[in-house]
């Protein structure tokens, strides 16, 4: 027989963010390196005090920033603002990704917005681990979607998303290929790949037919499929 209890604790949403005990452990970790670094050391306090002071919201926030990347990264799930309604959004994407070799198949104006406003997206990387063809790939994305909890299933994130990715995490795509699968006005398919290496980070789109192939070590940039409103 069920307690009170047991149903309540059932109906608890999950925890979010981290928490007090957690914000404690970063910091005590923090502290521990700050007194292993040698380069304090032989400093006066007083010095280190004018350096906090002087430099602390700075420090602060670039290591808020570095935590959220090295975050990000483990878990695979990246948040970021992407905005749809900008002067020649593709365009200025493609500029501000700054890649050493790239090559874009069609026009950037020709390249769908499939989105309206600011919005934060949410992309998943989702790695099959074998070859994937791509007439398979949307059923199996919304398939991994659903077996990870998401009703929806999972979908391909789009042109402007993806480059925004490039954009703020430039070091993913030097790990593996990340791409994605979109349709052009008139219905052909495009491929956009994010790929590169310890010296360059390179950009590729072009036709691909439904019935190539992908290798094992490529990861698709997805989003969550939200259910449509009747």
């Amino acid at each position: 027989m069920r307690t009170k209890e047991d149903v309540a604790m059932k109906n608890l949403s999950p925890s979010k963010g981290f928490s007090r005990g957690q914000i404690g452990k970063v910091e005590e970790m923090l502290g521990h390196g700050i007194l292993k670094s040698t380069a304090f050391q032989n400093t006066l306090t007083e010095e280190v005090d004018r350096f906090i002071k002087a430099a602390g919201p700075n420090w602060r926030d670039a290591c808020v920033e570095l935590l959220e990347k090295r975050f990000q990264n483990f878990i695979g799930i990246f948040s970021f603002p992407v905005d749809y309604d900008a002067p020649q959004a593709i365009a200025q994407a493609i500029e501000e990704g700054k890649f050493d070799w790239k090559y874009v198949g069609l026009e950037p104006a020709e390249i769908p917005l499939i989105g309206t406003g600011q919005v934060v997206r949410e992309v998943r990387e989702v790695h099959f681990g074998r070859v994937m063809y791509n007439r398979d790939l949307p059923n199996a994305l919304k398939q991994r979607g659903q077996e990870l909890g998401f009703k929806g299933g999972f979908k391909f994130a789009d042109p402007l998303t993806a480059l925004r990715l490039a954009y703020a995490n430039p070091d993913w795509q030097r790990k593996y290929p990340l791409a994605i699968l979109f349709t052009d006005k008139n219905g052909r398919l495009w491929c956009l790949i994010l790929d590169g290496d310890v010296d360059n980070r390179n950009l590729f789109v072009d036709r691909l037919s439904p019935g190539a192939h992908w290798h094992d070590d490529v990861r698709f940039l997805a989003v969550c499929e939200l259910p449509s409103v009747a």
